[in-house]
């Protein structure tokens, strides 16, 4: 059901296992730089869509750090490199491009301390899930050429995940968090304490070398990791910032540095709650504001990330001494109001530094929280609390069934069609028009507290603004809500999977049938709740998994098709609003008397939450949009419920690859035989009168080209003729009638007529009636020239024509005018008036 893994991940059950190349084995270890770096290097030719690497020296120019002697794995370099990586699905979204600019951003730092080895395992591990999940799930590419071989590869990837506990469900999930996310990666910002195995950079804490609340401004950034750290703020926009560290097991929040509670403490006790939770385990992490245990100065980063940009007392410029790589310009450490607003967490954990509960500490531990679960299991734990965090960044609401049919693909990532605008028809279903109703189901993710939502439906007939598709979702939906109807859910409010409560309505409650590529397993196992609130399957035989279909919450409406006829499409988006408290203030006193900064709790409950910066926008909004689903009301089996059309993998049809089919958006499909016989007769109709006007042009004759009436004609020899007479002047004409021209008739009464109303004459008026009579009379002599007449045969006599009369003498020049050009009297004499 891989509509629902676009769900929550859900049932967390067992997730991708890394890379043999990566990881070695299933089982969870630790990672030294050396592993670090090599494996970063593997991946960005393993997934060139997926990973973008660099390091701090080559991106932002600073200095390495340490001699010749450390970090030989950075090659040419003297000294050790600063080492991250950004995860993005850079074929949906291209850099440069709108969809990529607005992707919501989420932090995971590894280390700040150089001996703290478990976060550099625990983001590599879980980056490692990431990027296998989504790439296994790409697959087959629309767009690949070699159809077999990607069918072949995307089943054999997914088996292989499914024999190490990562089901359909799961695997979806995951690949929509790289598909609709931006994680950049720092596995160990102290890259020189890494390699040495030492706390400290040199002799400087990094955990302190931030300028947040410090005493002199001499006394930050002095360290490469707290400048690689400044350096990715100042170009990125982020919503959630976890950082690692070893120690007891806690999650950490501002205020760290100050006594009281911060301006988004509701917001930041919600979410460390939520992370908390889904740690699972007999003790659960505890979680509270840094300074209810002490006010911690080692929380820098950690305050600093969140308040910098907007809590300028204290804040203020670094001015590092030179002895500190030469120096740093203090500009770089004054910021602007967009970047630092990410909700801030640090997450302590215990390690088992003997190693023994690693050995069982693997990929199917992740998602299922056990309540045996020890010291030695903190990987997996903190992977869990990493994925979570980055599902909570943004909102999302996905229609995941159709009737009893859920809908096989979610997200799919490395698609040049990315699901981003309102004529997204991706995602169609068919169902039967003798049923009454149609029940959609979908769901509400990245959020805590469903406040409402509901169910839109629209004829793609009604569309008529073709605009909407160069428009984001968000966008595209205002502008045509006023055409959709409003279906209200039952219910329409409820809670997220990963909420203190679990999801509600239960996933349980679902009607739309699993979607599973394994043979006849379509049973749903009975859902087991735990101490992280959610669901998850129990494995069967051969660690295969049951049902996909547990994602929570479900919500449901049914649609009256009695409105409907069949052939119609109707276009069906699912909204939600969510998390609403977060805009409130604490009760208690907070510092300072402001209302809530960060970008996370504005991005769902302020509109005019807007900000940009270096390629990345972040707009703030209330409603949250599916991606729209079309739904064909269709002559087929009633029983049938509906049929998913264009299918990715399906196997009844043998894996073959889905037709391109088109569907008109805007004209429903009741109306496209009328509209198409339309335009087919309009182009029939066209040609006709093209061929039409060919033959009277070049069978009929053209008129020919008169001068203007201002235009003097060209003399020859009398000053009134330009063509040369025939030797007979007696031809016969078209109408069997003779003619004659009578020499000196155009000149009798010319200066007559052209006088004035004063009497004299008018040169102008003259000269045009001169002109008219030589046409005239050129007229008649080409006619006489073409036929001769033949007095004897026809018995006719010569008929005069007076060519004084004007009426008479415009018909002449018409007639010829137009016999002069048909082929069925070619001329018989040059000359004359072209």
């Amino acid at each position: 059901m891989g509509v629902l893994s676009s769900i929550m991940p859900l049932a967390f059950g067992c997730l991708l296992a890394p890379t043999a190349n990566a990881m070695g084995s299933d089982s969870f270890g630790l990672w030294d730089a050396a592993k670090v770096v090599d494996t970063i290097t593997q991946w960005k030719l393993k997934y060139p869509d997926l990973i973008d690497t660099a390091s701090a020296q080559s991106l932002y120019g600073l200095p390495s750090s340490g001699n010749k002697q450390d970090c030989p794995y950075d090659g040419k370099h003297v000294g050790c490199l600063n080492h991250f990586f950004t995860i993005q699905d850079f074929i949906s979204h291209k850099k440069g491009s709108e969809s990529s600019a607005s992707l919501p951003e989420v932090l995971w730092t590894g280390s700040l301390h150089g001996d703290e080895i478990l976060g550099p395992a625990v983001v590599m591990e879980a980056a490692a899930l990431l990027l296998e999940a989504a790439s296994c799930e790409a697959r087959p590419r629309l767009h690949a050429s070699n159809w077999d071989v990607e069918v072949s590869d995307a089943l054999a990837c997914r088996t292989d995940l499914r024999s190490r506990g990562v089901d359909d469900t799961h695997r979806q999930w995951l690949a929509r968090l790289v598909s609709t996310r931006r994680i950049v990666v720092v596995p160990n910002a102290n890259a020189l304490g890494h390699f040495r195995k030492e706390h400290l950079e040199g002799t400087v804490d990094p955990a302190e070398d931030f300028p947040y609340n410090i005493k002199s401004p001499e006394a930050c950034m002095r360290s490469l990791a707290a400048r690689t750290l400044n350096e990715i703020f100042r170009t990125h926009i982020f919503q959630v910032a976890i950082s690692f560290k070893e120690g007891e097991d806690h999650i950490e929040y501002s205020w760290g540095s100050q006594e009281y509670l911060s301006p988004d403490a509701i917001a930041y006790d919600r979410v460390a709650e939520s992370l908390s939770n889904v740690v699972g385990g007999r003790k659960m992490y505890p979680f509270a504001p840094s300074n209810r245990k002490s006010v911690n100065p080692k929380m820098a980063f950690q305050d600093w990330a969140y308040a910098a940009s907007w809590e300028n007392p204290r804040t203020f410029p670094c001015t590092p001494d030179r002895d500190s790589y030469g120096g740093y310009d203090p500009n770089k450490s004054s910021y602007s109001v967009e970047t630092n607003r990410a909700l801030s967490f640090t997450v302590s954990s215990r390690v088992d530094t003997a190693g023994t509960g690693r050995k069982t500490d693997n990929v199917s531990n992740v998602f299922h929280a056990k309540d045996n679960v020890d010291q030695g299991i903190s990987i997996s734990r903190n992977i869990r609390l990493a994925l979570v965090a980055t599902d909570l960044a943004e909102p999302y609401v996905s229609i995941f069934g159709v009737n009893n049919v859920a809908i096989s693909d979610d997200i799919v990532p490395s698609s040049y069609h990315q699901s981003g605008d309102m004529c997204d028809v991706s995602r169609v279903v068919a169902v039967p028009g003798a049923l009454s109703t149609v029940i959609v189901e979908w769901t509400v993710g990245g959020s805590l507290n469903i406040s409402q939502t509901d169910l839109w439906v629209a004829k793609a007939s009604d569309l008529q603004d073709e605009s909407i598709c160069s428009m984001n979702l968000n966008d595209g939906f205002e502008a045509v809500k006023s055409i959709f109807t409003k279906i209200d859910s039952l219910p329409r409010s409820g809670s997220g999977f990963f909420s203190t409560n679990g999801p509600d309505p239960s996933p349980k409650e679902s009607v739309s049938k699993p979607f599973s590529l394994l043979e006849g397993r379509g049973a749903v196992s009975d859902a087991k709740s735990n101490t992280m609130g959610g669901i998850y399957n129990a494995p069967t035989d051969s660690h295969r998994l049951t049902s996909v279909n547990l994602l929570g919450p479900v919500f449901r409406a049914e649609i009256d098709l009695g409105d409907y006829q069949l052939g119609d499409q109707l276009i069906l988006v699912a909204t939600a609003t969510v998390d609403q408290e977060w805009i409130n203030i604490p009760s208690e006193y907070h510092q300072p008397l402001v209302h809530p900064q960060s970008h996370l709790a504005n991005m769902r409950t302020n509109p005019q939450h807007e900000f940009e910066i270096s390629g990345k926008r972040l707009q703030g909004r209330l409603d949250w949009i599916s991606v729209p689903v079309v739904v064909i009301v269709d002559e087929i089996d009633k029983h049938a419920g509906g049929i998913e059309l264009y299918k990715r993998l399906n196997k009844n049809d043998g894996y073959e690859k889905p037709k391109e089919e088109t569907l008109y958006l805007f004209g429903s499909s009741s109306n496209n035989d009328f509209f198409l016989m339309i335009a087919i007769w309009l182009i029939i109709g066209a040609v006709a009168v093209v061929l039409i006007c060919l033959f009277i042009f070049f069978v009929c004759g053209r008129s020919g080209r008169r001068p203007t009436r201002r235009q003097r004609h060209p003399t020859a020899g009398d000053g009134v003729f330009n063509s040369q007479p025939c030797p007979d002047k007696s031809r016969r004409t078209s109408k069997k009638s003779c003619v004659s021209s009578k020499k000196g008739l155009f000149s009798d009464n010319i200066e007559e007529q052209g006088k004035s109303s004063k009497g004299h004459p008018d040169d102008d008026l003259v000269d045009d009636l001169r002109f008219d009579n030589v046409r005239a009379k050129d007229a008649v002599d080409r006619r006489i020239e073409r036929d001769q007449c033949d007095q004897t045969m026809h018995g006719r006599g010569i008929v005069e024509i007076d060519l004084s009369d004007d009426d008479e003498k415009d018909d002449i020049i018409d007639f010829e005018s137009n016999m002069i050009h048909s082929s069925s009297y070619p001329p018989v004499c040059s000359g004359g008036l072209v």
